[in-house]
This record gives C-alpha cells, sequence and structure tokens, in this order.
C-alpha cells in the first residue's frame, strides 16, 4: 500500500484528501489483475454448471457482459500502469468505480434470467455464487465505499427480488437474511474502509515525518559541507594571506618536541615540506651565524621572564644569500609554571629592508644632487661676474690690439696676443662652469624631428596590429628642435600606443610634422597664449573620441579613461612634463565618436645669426657700416659701458651709456623717439634686462634689442625670441657685436 510521497506534500488538510485518493486509487488498481481473473474463472465456471439449466443465450449474453466489464478493467488498470494518460488519481479512482458498477450489473444478469426457476440446485448454486462474489468484495473493494456498493448492492439486490418470488415463507426468510447479511458487510466494509484511511493518514503522516526528518538531516548536511568549505576557505585564505604578506607560522610542541611549520614558513626558511631532517635543528642553523647568538638569548630570556618576544634577525641561505625576518613568539605555561607549548610567526621582511637601503641611496643621492645644485648656483654667480671682468680685458685687449697695429709696436702687439689667447682660454673655462651649473633635462641636443620620427614609425609598422593604417605625412625644411632625444622618442609612443588604445586595435592613425608660422592661440591644457612660429607634431586617431570635459583632465598624474588594470595614468603626464620642459605646449582636439588628435607645438631652432666659422672678411665689412645711430647701453658695470661706447663709436655708431637700469628707463621715457636701440645687461639691480625691456617694449614695441649676459638660469635663446629681442653671452666679441648690429639695423 506503500507509495512515495511528492516532494511537495505537506500535512495540509487538501494534502492529506489527495494522498487518500491516491492510495485509494493504488490499491484499487493493485488487486485488479488479480480480482478480474478469478472473476472469469468463476465465471466459465458457472457458464459450464448451468449450460444445461438455463437458456444458452441468456448465458451467452451474461458471459459476454461480465467478460467485457472485466477486459474494461483490466484496459484501465494497464492504461494507468504506462501512463498513457496523465491524469489525477482521482480520475483514475471514478474509472474504477465505475467498472466496478458494470461489474455488479454484469453479475446481476445471472440471478435475472434464473428469475423464477424452481429448479433447487440452481437455486443452491447461486445463492453460493451471490454469497461468494459478495463477500470476496470486502477486501478487495474495502477502500472505496462506492466501489464496494456498486458491485455488490446490483447483486444482493437481485438475488432478495429472486427469492421474494417464491410463496414460501422460508424464501422469504432467506431474503430477510440476505439484507442483513448485505447491512452487516455494509457496517463492516465502511470500517475495513475508516482502518484504511486512518492508516493511509498515518503512513502520510510518517511519510511527511520521514521527509522533514530527511530534509532536515539534508540540510543540516549541506550546513556541515558549508561549514567545511568555509573552513577549508579560510585556511586557504590564511595560507595565500600569509604567502601575500610573506609571513609565516610555527608551532612547538615541548612534550614530544614536535615542531610543525605553516607551508609560508617552508617557503621563508626555504626548506623541502617532504624533508626527514629535523626542522629545529634546521631553522637555528638557517639564522646567520652572527644573529644566533642573540636569538638564543631572546628565547631563553623570555621563557625565563614568560613574556613574549619580539626581534628582527637575518638568515643565510644555502647559495649565501641573505633574508632579513621579523620574528615575534611566545609561550604557554600550565598550572605549575612549566612551558607547554611555543608559537609564534616570521615575516619576511627582506624587501622592505631592500627598500630601505633604497630609499637611503636616494636621499644621498638627493643630498649629493642638491649640493651639487647649490654649487651650480655659485659657479654660475662666480661666472657672471668673471664673465663681467674677462669682457672688460678681452674689449679692451681688443682695442689696444688696434693701436698697437697701427703704431706697428709689434713687442707691443704680442704682448697684447698673449693677453687676448689668455682671456679666450678664461672664456672657455667661464663657458664649462655655465655649463656646469645649467639646469638641463638630460643631454638635450638639436634634433632633426623629421629623421626620428620616420625611424620611430617604421617601429611602430612592426609593432602594432595590421589592423591599424598609419598615415605618415611630413612637410618639407622642418627646422631642428632642441630636446633629449630618448624623450622625444617616448613622446611619440606615448601618443601612439595611446592612440591604439583608444582604436580598440583597429583604425587609422594619422601622424603629420609640419613647421606652422604666426600663431596666435590658446592652449586649452596649460592656458596660456601661443604665438610665434613652431614645429607641429600631431597625432590623431578614429578612436571613440572624448568628453569636452576631460580635456583638462587627462594630463593629470594618475587620470585615465581605461578601465581597471589597463592604464597606470602616467603616460600623457609623462608627455605634458617634456614638453612643457621642452618650451613647448599641448593643443587638443577630440570629437566622441570619431576620434582625438593631439598635437605638440615644439620651438624652433633659430640658427645664431652669427656663427664661429664666421669669416674675418664677412665680419670687416660690418665693421664700420654705422651712420650715426643711436644705442642705449645699459650695464652695472662702469668699465662695460666705457668699453661698448669705444666700441660703437669706433664703429660709427652714437651711444649713450647708463649704469643704472632704473635711470635708463626714466631717460628713454622722456625721450622714447631719441634711441634707435637698446643693449643692455640681464643681472642688474633694480630692474633686470628682460623687466627693462618689457617696459620701454611698453612704449616702443618694435625697438630692437639686444639682451647680453654673463649667466642667467632666467634667458636662454628660445625664451628670448618668443619675446621678439636678441640674446648675446658674454664675454661679448666685438666684432660679432657689431656684426648682430648690422644686421638688426639692415632688417628694420
Amino acid at each position: 500500500m506503500k507509495r512515495a510521497l511528492s516532494s511537495d506534500s505537506t500535512d495540509t488538510p487538501s494534502s492529506v484528501a489527495n494522498f487518500i485518493t491516491e492510495q485509494k486509487a493504488h490499491m484499487l488498481y493493485l488487486q485488479a489483475p488479480i480480482s478480474n481473473s478469478v472473476a472469469i474463472i468463476i465465471s466459465i465456471l458457472i457458464y459450464f454448471i448451468l449450460e444445461a439449466r438455463i437458456n444458452s443465450n441468456m448465458l451467452d449474453f451474461w458471459l459476454g457482459a461480465l467478460l467485457l466489464s472485466s477486459i474494461f478493467r483490466m484496459i484501465l488498470w494497464f492504461m494507468r500502469k504506462t501512463a498513457a494518460i496523465d491524469k489525477p488519481a482521482k480520475y483514475w479512482l471514478n474509472l474504477y468505480i465505475f467498472a466496478c458498477g458494470l461489474m455488479g450489473i454484469s453479475w446481476s444478469l445471472i440471478y435475472s434470467f434464473t428469475y423464477g426457476a424452481s429448479d433447487p440446485f440452481i437455486i443452491a448454486t447461486l445463492l453460493m455464487l451471490g454469497f461468494g462474489v459478495i463477500s470476496s468484495a470486502i477486501p478487495i473493494l474495502s477502500p472505496s465505499m462506492p466501489a464496494f456498493i456498486l458491485y455488490t448492492y446490483p447483486q444482493a439486490l437481485m438475488l432478495i427480488v429472486s427469492y421474494l418470488r417464491f410463496d414460501d415463507s422460508s424464501f422469504h426468510w432467506l431474503s430477510f437474511s440476505i439484507f442483513i447479511y448485505m447491512v452487516m458487510l455494509t457496517l463492516f466494509t465502511r470500517n475495513a474502509n475508516k482502518t484504511f484511511i486512518q492508516s493511509v493518514k498515518l503512513e502520510q503522516q510518517n511519510m511527511v515525518l520521514i521527509e522533514n526528518l530527511s530534509r532536515e538531516i539534508n540540510q543540516r548536511e549541506e550546513i556541515i559541507k558549508q561549514r567545511t568549505l568555509e573552513l577549508q576557505e579560510i585556511n586557504i585564505n590564511h595560507a595565500n594571506a600569509q604567502r601575500i604578506a610573506k609571513m609565516g607560522s610555527w608551532e612547538f610542541t615541548v612534550s614530544n618536541r614536535h615542531l610543525s611549520l605553516s607551508d609560508e614558513m617552508f617557503q621563508i626558511l626555504e626548506i623541502d615540506p617532504n624533508t626527514k631532517d629535523s626542522l629545529g635543528k634546521y631553522f637555528f642553523e638557517t639564522v646567520h651565524p652572527d644573529d644566533r647568538m642573540n636569538v638564543k638569548e631572546t628565547l631563553n630570556r623570555s621563557i625565563e621572564n614568560k613574556t613574549p618576544y619580539n626581534l628582527e634577525h637575518r638568515l643565510q641561505m644555502k647559495d649565501g644569500r641573505i633574508k632579513y625576518v621579523h620574528e615575534i613568539g611566545e609561550t604557554s605555561f600550565d598550572d605549575n609554571g612549566n612551558p607547554i607549548r611555543s608559537q609564534g610567526t616570521i615575516l619576511d621582511i627582506t624587501q622592505s629592508k631592500n627598500e630601505e637601503k633604497e630609499k637611503q641611496r636616494l636621499q644621498n643621492e638627493l643630498q649629493q644632487a642638491q649640493k651639487m645644485e647649490s654649487l651650480g648656483h655659485l659657479t654660475g654667480g662666480v661666472a657672471h661676474d668673471f664673465n663681467n671682468l674677462l669682457n672688460i680685458i678681452s674689449g679692451f685687449t681688443e682695442l689696444s690690439l688696434k693701436i698697437s697695429k697701427s703704431n706697428a709696436d709689434e713687442k707691443l702687439t704680442n704682448y697684447l696676443n698673449y693677453l687676448k689667447n689668455a682671456s679666450e682660454r678664461a672664456t672657455n673655462l667661464v663657458s664649462q662652469m655655465l655649463s656646469f651649473s645649467r639646469v638641463e633635462q638630460g643631454d638635450s641636443q638639436s634634433i632633426d624631428a623629421a629623421a626620428v620620427l620616420i625611424e620611430e614609425v617604421d617601429m611602430l609598422r612592426a609593432t602594432l596590429p595590421s589592423s591599424i593604417e598609419i598615415d605618415l605625412l611630413i612637410d618639407d625644411n622642418i627646422p631642428s628642435l632642441f630636446i633629449n632625444l630618448t624623450k622625444l622618442q617616448q613622446v611619440i609612443m606615448n601618443l601612439c600606443i595611446n592612440a591604439r588604445d583608444a582604436m580598440g586595435g583597429n583604425g587609422k592613425l594619422s601622424i603629420k610634422l609640419e613647421f606652422i608660422e604666426n600663431v596666435d592661440t590658446l592652449s586649452p591644457v596649460s592656458h596660456k597664449t601661443i604665438e610665434g612660429n613652431w614645429i607641429k607634431l600631431s597625432i590623431a586617431d578614429t578612436g571613440t573620441g572624448m568628453q569636452p570635459e576631460l580635456i583638462d583632465k587627462i594630463f593629470a598624474p594618475f587620470f585615465t579613461t581605461k578601465g581597471t588594470g589597463k592604464g597606470t595614468g602616467m603616460g600623457l603626464s609623462v608627455v605634458h612634463g617634456i614638453v612643457e620642459n621642452a618650451g613647448g605646449h599641448i593643443l587638443v582636439e577630440s570629437t566622441i565618436g570619431e576620434g582625438s588628435c593631439i598635437s605638440l607645438l615644439f620651438p624652433p631652432i633659430i640658427e645664431e645669426t652669427l656663427q664661429e666659422n664666421l669669416t674675418e672678411k664677412t665680419l670687416a665689412s660690418y665693421q664700420t657700416t654705422g651712420q650715426g645711430e643711436s644705442i642705449l647701453v645699459v650695464d652695472d658695470e662702469e668699465a662695460i659701458t666705457s668699453l661698448m661706447s669705444e666700441m660703437l663709436s669706433n664703429s660709427n655708431y652714437s651711444p649713450t651709456t647708463i649704469n643704472d637700469s632704473s635711470e635708463a628707463y626714466k631717460l628713454f621715457k622722456q625721450k622714447p623717439d631719441k634711441f634707435d636701440m637698446l643693449i643692455t645687461d640681464q643681472t642688474m639691480p633694480r630692474l633686470t634686462g628682460i623687466k627693462l625691456i618689457t617696459l620701454i617694449r611698453d612704449i616702443r614695441p618694435n625697438l630692437p634689442v639686444i639682451l647680453c649676459t654673463g649667466y642667467s638660469d632666467k634667458i636662454c635663446e628660445q625664451k628670448a625670441e618668443q619675446q621678439h629681442f636678441h640674446f648675446i653671452n658674454k664675454p661679448l666679441n666685438f666684432e660679432k657685436l657689431i656684426y648682430k648690429i648690422s644686421q638688426l639695423f639692415e632688417k628694420n
């Protein structure tokens, strides 16, 4: 009678009723093959017994009806067993009850066909048949009262009617006895049905209990499994944490002198976990010989004082390498004060120690660099003053040489030539001192940007995927630029790699190098005004583009639009630093969905008009070409202004010399149209040369200006060109100075 309870069964009334219905159908269909087989056998026997005493047509009809109803029940049994029709248990139960009704009617036909027969044999046979068939229904149909009633009542009713037809009172009593018997069978079957239902309910409750118990067991097993997995994960995380932190743990049990090490401890000590050697002995042998005594004393002192210990020491590996470790440990004691167990951790601090050493080395380098910088500033200051002295010496020597040559004083001329040579050697020495004192971006030099770009693009073609098309365009006659070669290469590569990432490895990379003139724009990066002539390097991609608000941020350190783990945010920051240090600017254009273009503007090298290889003939042609032009000469050294006055006067110029820059400005302000040129020193009290130039240019913007300086970190040729004045280093070569003056007057 037992059947599996569905996983969603509960002890609710609806579920109990469904379960009872399912059990009723199950029990009825379970006994169907046997009961049908018995019914067919009995019916065939009855057929042969009554064949000679009853009309054969009626008997055949009865047997046919009985066999058909039995076959119908067997078909139902087969269909339910094979699940040919997916229907609930109630459906199959009702069909079976209907089949039982057909069987009851079929059995009752035999009694109706013998109605009125007075043959005692027939009467006795039918009585035995009726009682037998009806009585056999109790164990078979007790699970369903409707099935029992439909199966037995038609038979009993036909029997009672058959015996009531006789006038004999004994048959009447027999009919009454059959009625009483049916009442008793009905009550008995009802009790059996109740017992069946109660047993089914009890079974259902037991199954629910078993299911709940099984569910709880499964839940507990799942919890145990989950806890086991969590414990394993904790152990794995603990091992990973030790591995990442390079921290191992150990435990020593005093009773059995057993030392256990964590996985990371084996890694730190570089011991094979499968070694059979004594771990404790090997550990102390790994301690650096110079630290062993201190380690032992620290351990003994900790046990003696019953306090934890904390120390740093070294380990010496088998290959001689040194590791630094930080060890912490403590010992547990029993109630009698005897040590039970020692445990602790060892942290590998080798990397931090090496970083400490590296940091100290860098600090030492920084201190040395600061010393050298201070020395450089000192050297620059000395060189400035020395240049002024050399300017006076070399200038007056040149004047003296002219006089001695004109007087044909050969001996004096030789003396003055020695003096001139010495001043030139001193000039070279000062130049070396100035080179030492300058702070430059690496070994900057004059670079052919076009040649460098062609080499870098050739490298890019071999590096970038073939899905990226590279378009290179270089204008003719690109001037040189002054920058460190490695840094220029780094700038090109950084921008091209950024463009590749923006295109996702597929698109067009356009690179253009050109020389642009008369620029007048505003840098979106530095927000500075950009004017003049520039070498422009543009790198454009067909990538995703950028939001306008990001343009101000992309050159900030550590800012990146790439995903996590895909960029450092330093590439464009480095580009920005290199370009700015080279005196350049950055322009950015970007459109969402179309791509970005980053343009770098570098100042071109303006070739000095005065070169060392100028021939004496060329210089001589400009020595006396002055036409009385008025030149304002400003220098805080009186000897230099006197020398300049003498030299300019000899070249047919009209110099006005002043040793105070403030006074010079006042004079120019009073008579701005008097002077045709300004020649000024840079380092002067009150107003520097650049400040004086700015003030005078406010009055006469197009006045030709030459700035002379022995040393200054505020000015260089590029900066002078950007501010539209000319720059000459001291000590002055007066022939070249006159050449420069003549050229400027010709241009103006």
